[in-house]
C-alpha cells in the first residue's frame, strides 16, 4: 500500500493539466486572413539505462514530440511558404501519389516525405479554394530544434495559419532513469488510487530486449488523452503524454499563446518547458482513496494525493532542464534500414560472392538504383550532409 501524501496533497497538478481534460466544442479550421497577419498486469518493472548514458542526468528534458495539423482553403502563396519554413531544402513533393494517415483519415493526392521527420499529402482544389493539406511532424523533426524554436514555430501555425491540430505528443526525458516514478505509478494502479486515467495497459517485453523495452500505458488507446512510460531508445526513460482531437487543440493554444516575458533565453525555455511539464502530467493523478468509505465513489477533492507523484510534479516545475549532448542527427529514416543491413543480410551477401561472384553483387545494386525514387535521393542527401557536419 502506498502511503497517504503527507505534503500539500491537495496541491493542482497544473491548471492547465485540468484545462486539457475539459471537452470543447470542436473548432473549426477558418480561412487564412487577408491581413496577412503572417490490462491488466501488475508486475512492476525498473528502466535501466544503457551505457551510453550510466552518467546521471540531474534534470528533466521537456519537448515537443509529435504534432499533426491540416488546413483547408489555402492560398498558393501560403503553401509555398509553410513548406518553405518547415524545411527548405530536403521536403520532396510526390505528385500524383495518394496520402492518408490512417485507413479511415481523409485521403489526398499528393505526397509529401522529407527526412527530417515529415510527412503528409496536399490536394490542389481549385484557384479559389487553393490547398487543403496534412502534415504530420514527427519525434525525429523536433529533435533538431531547440525549445524556443519548437514554440515559435506553434506560435507560427496559430497565429498566421489557423491550423487545426488533430494531435500533439509532450515529452518529459530522464536521462537518470530514476526520477520518473513508473513503479510506484503501476502500484498505485493496481490499488485503484488512480484518477483520469484509470485504464492501464502493460503489452510486455519484445523479442529483443536490447531493441524493445516495456512500454505502459494509461488510458484507453485512441482516447483523447493517454499517458505511456517507455525506454526510449536506450538513452532516457520518457512520459509522453498523448492529445487527441479538441483535447489536442487546447494543449496546442496553450503553448502556442505563450507571451515572452524576459530577454534572457534561458529564463524564457524554462517557462516554455514548464508549461509543457504542466500540460504532460496534469491528465493523470494518483490519490489515495483507502481512508474513504466508499472507495469507489472516491474523488479527487476528497483523496490527498500520493508522496511520488507531488514530488515528480514540483520537480517538473521547478527544474532548471539541460538536454544531454548528442553525436549530431540521426536519419530516424536510413538508420533502422543500416542496422537492418547489418544484422540481416550481412551473411547473406557473403554467401552470395563467394558462391556468385563478384559481378551478381553489382548486379544487384543496378537492380536497386533502378528503384530508387525523388524521397530515397533526399534521404540519401540528408544523411550524407549530417555525416559531414557531424
Amino acid at each position: 500500500m502506498v502511503n497517504q501524501n503527507t505534503q500539500e496533497s491537495n496541491f493542482r497538478s497544473d491548471s492547465l493539466g485540468e484545462l486539457a481534460g475539459n471537452t470543447i466544442s470542436d473548432i473549426p479550421n477558418s480561412t487564412l486572413p487577408t491581413s496577412l497577419k503572417y490490462s491488466q498486469s501488475t508486475t512492476l518493472y525498473r528502466f535501466q539505462p544503457s551505457n551510453t548514458y550510466k552518467s546521471s542526468q540531474s534534470a528533466f528534458f521537456l519537448h515537443l514530440d509529435y504534432l499533426s495539423f491540416s488546413l483547408t482553403n489555402l492560398p498558393q502563396q501560403y503553401f509555398e511558404a509553410l513548406l518553405q519554413y518547415l524545411d527548405s531544402k530536403y521536403l520532396t513533393r510526390e505528385e500524383n501519389k495518394y496520402w492518408s494517415i490512417g485507413s479511415k483519415a481523409k485521403s489526398y493526392k499528393n505526397r509529401l516525405t522529407s527526412p527530417k521527420g515529415i510527412q503528409g499529402g496536399y490536394t490542389y482544389q481549385n484557384e479559389t479554394l487553393g490547398y487543403k493539406l496534412m502534415i504530420v511532424l514527427e519525434g525525429s523533426y523536433f529533435a533538431n530544434l531547440s525549445i524556443l524554436e519548437q514554440q515559435k514555430l506553434l506560435s507560427i501555425l496559430k497565429g498566421i495559419y489557423s491550423v487545426k491540430v488533430h494531435r500533439i505528443d509532450l515529452a518529459i526525458d530522464d536521462y537518470s532513469y530514476q526520477r520518473i516514478p513508473i513503479d510506484e505509478m503501476v502500484e498505485a494502479w493496481s490499488e485503484k488510487n488512480i484518477f483520469h486515467l484509470e485504464k492501464y495497459y502493460d503489452p510486455g517485453s519484445g523479442t529483443d530486449v536490447d531493441n524493445f523495452r516495456k512500454t505502459h500505458y494509461f488510458g484507453a488507446p485512441g482516447s483523447k488523452k493517454r499517458v505511456r512510460v517507455y525506454d526510449h531508445e536506450g538513452e532516457c526513460l520518457r512520459f509522453e503524454t498523448q492529445f487527441r482531437h479538441e483535447c489536442a487543440m487546447v494543449v496546442f493554444e496553450e503553448i502556442a499563446n505563450l507571451e515572452r516575458t524576459t530577454d534572457n533565453d534561458e529564463d524564457w525555455e524554462r517557462e516554455i518547458q514548464t508549461r509543457i511539464g504542466g500540460l504532460a502530467v496534469g491528465v493523470v493523478d494518483f490519490r489515495d482513496r483507502s481512508r474513504l468509505k466508499n472507495p469507489k465513489k472516491a474523488s479527487v477533492d476528497k483523496t490527498k494525493r500520493l508522496p511520488f507523484y507531488q514530488k515528480f510534479i514540483q520537480e517538473i516545475g521547478r527544474e532548471i532542464r539541460v538536454k544531454p549532448k548528442t553525436n549530431g542527427t540521426i536519419n530516424q529514416t536510413l538508420e533502422p534500414k543500416f542496422k537492418w543491413l547489418e544484422t540481416k543480410v550481412a551473411k547473406l551477401l557473403a554467401l552470395a560472392y563467394l558462391a556468385l561472384g563478384e559481378g551478381y553483387i553489382w548486379k544487384l545494386i543496378e537492380l536497386g538504383l533502378s528503384k530508387l525514387s525523388p524521397e530515397d535521393y533526399q534521404n540519401i542527401e540528408y544523411w550524407q550532409d549530417q555525416n559531414t557536419s557531424s
